[in-house]
């Protein structure tokens, strides 16, 4: 196995809450990476690609149910997630301008290294 590239740093959690439906709970954690955003929820072994974006409860909810979610349920976390995501905009675009600009950084410093006669093959 080749490690092709490692987006660590631009990787994060935006939530962990703990939601009621109907008779059970569910661990919902929400997260971004390099390309948009993820869904987990451990306690009923589900996880999933999601969009990071507002108003993208059927997109959310369809990915919920390819990882195992009742329909009901998925489209219940997706609406959460949505609001969550409208409440705390302002702050959604600072964590993804931030997680950017340490890629960009990245990017440049790597690219200055190979200008200067550093390892040409070293994985950004």
């Amino acid at each position: 196995m080749k490690l092709e590239k490692d987006w660590t740093n631009e990787t994060g959690i935006f939530f962990e809450n703990e939601i009621a439906i109907g008779d059970f709970s569910y661990l919902v954690i929400f997260g971004y990476h390099v390309n948009g955003g993820w869904i987990c929820v451990p306690n009923h072994s589900w996880g999933c690609e999601a969009s990071d974006s507002t108003y993208e409860i059927e997109f959310n909810t369809d990915k919920l149910v390819g990882a195992g979610a009742s329909p009901e349920v998925a489209k219940q976390i997706a609406r959460y997630i949505d609001i969550w995501l409208q409440e705390n905009q302002e702050e959604v675009i600072k964590i993804r301008m931030k997680a950017h600009d340490r890629m960009m950084e990245r990017f440049h410093d790597q690219m200055m290294k190979n200008l200067q006669g550093g390892k040409t093959n070293e994985k950004i």
